[in-house]
């Protein structure tokens, strides 16, 4: 499921009104009333169409993991306003199961598609893969800079502005499937910082994401500090992306260079 302003997305990936053929609903959110059905213009049965599902201003993603004749996976664009499909989204370097489309997300112009089962450092490392939404244009693959088998990198994805966030509930490094997220600058496709537990543990499965502004949160479904998989959610404050950190830095230098006195003891005076 998913919401943005008055419309709200809603997958079923268990509609047997087409066959085995599945589909996402839109609707009003001051109504309650259906807008549309979401179908791909192109079948493809047993595509579980709608395991995931995101909406962000004027667009809906809809992802279809088992898409497609290899399983590949794939994932589909419509206009919120019409229910006209816009883009079918695959991956550049799309592999059978590699399950793309299990995990999706948008926010402006850019689409985040999680593939948790890629296997190009190794197997079901993961990858994940932004789209721009008005050309249907893949912009980069993102991987982990310590990727490893079995990190399931991708399984879950977030993305708010020009910050991303992919988790790795698969990931080793504090134990077996202990868990981990990668923040990306969205404009660069650069890997900004991996965010962990403090308490991180085996089995916890840290990496189901989310993000709004500087603030990245992170759940880890199995972990067991009030009983046996009872499960926690962790809070982050984002670092900022590298593109502003370096418009913040242009602007400083040219405040104090406005500032610096001349030779005179007179500061320059500046233009209205």
């Amino acid at each position: 499921m998913g919401i943005s302003g008055n419309t709200a997305i809603v997958g079923s990936t268990d509609d047997d009104d087409d066959n085995g053929f599945y589909a996402a609903y839109l609707f009003d959110v001051t109504t309650g009333q259906e807008r549309f059905r979401l179908t791909p213009d192109v079948d493809v049965p047993f595509s579980n169409f709608g395991i995931s599902v995101a909406i962000g201003g004027e667009t809906a993603i809809v992802g279809a993991r088992d898409g497609d004749v290899s399983r590949s996976g794939s994932a589909f664009l419509f206009d919120v306003h019409t229910g006209r499909q816009l883009f079918k989204l695959t991956p550049s370097d799309g592999r059978r199961a590699d399950i793309f489309g299990e995990a999706v997300a948008i926010s402006g112009n850019t689409a985040i598609i999680g593939a948790a089962l890629h296997e190009e450092a190794g197997i079901a490392t993961g990858a994940a893969y932004l789209f721009d939404v008005t050309t249907g244009e893949q912009l980069f693959r993102l991987t982990a800079s310590d990727g490893a088998d079995g990190d399931n990198f991708g399984w879950s994805v977030a993305i708010d502005g020009n910050t991303a966030l992919v988790g790795a509930l698969g990931d080793d490094d504090a134990g077996q499937q202990s868990g981990s997220a990668y923040l990306f600058d969205v404009i660069t496709g650069e890997e900004l910082a991996k965010l962990t537990a403090s308490d991180a543990a085996e089995f916890d499965r840290f990496g189901s994401v989310g993000i709004s502004g500087s603030v990245s949160i992170v759940g880890a479904s199995r972990d067991d500090d009030d009983g046996s998989q009872s499960g926690s959610a962790y809070l982050f404050h984002s670092i900022p992306e590298p593109s502003t950190l370096l418009l913040a830095t242009l602007a400083l230098l040219v405040l104090l260079m406005i500032r610096r006195p001349t030779g005179d003891g007179a500061r320059p005076t500046v233009a209205a």
